[in-house]
């Protein structure tokens, strides 16, 4: 079985008259300088809000200007994509050259034989 030190058995059981208790002897011993200790208590508080507020505003800026570029490079393809499209008969086709005509087939062909094809 483990057993907790001494002075964690002493603070196992505290009710309502032990903090009273507590409370006095904290007066008693700090009365006079209570006042000061809340106040730079609270003044460290002030001190570390003020300079999460202040990191926190330094990331954002730099994230921001990091990402800047990609940004504005992002809305130049947006507004490529986005532009209308040109109607179909507007679009330039580049000109084909002229095919050339077959040649002229005779009307009638020889018909091929059974000793071959016969020259004309």
């Amino acid at each position: 079985m483990l057993r907790t030190p001494f002075v964690l058995a002493l603070l196992e059981n505290l009710g309502t008259p032990e903090l009273v208790i507590l409370f006095v002897v904290t007066l008693l011993l700090f009365g006079n300088r209570l006042p000061e200790m809340a106040r730079s208590f609270g003044k460290g508080i002030a001190e570390f809000k003020r300079s999460m507020r202040e990191s926190t505003e330094q990331v954002t800026r730099e994230l921001e200007q990091a990402a800047a570029p990609m940004k504005t490079s992002f809305e130049e393809v947006q507004r490529e994509v986005e532009k209308p499209l040109p109607e179909p008969d507007a679009v330039s086709r580049p000109e084909l050259p002229q095919a050339q005509s077959a040649p002229e087939l005779p009307e009638k062909l020889p018909r091929p034989t059974a000793s071959g094809p016969q020259m004309p």
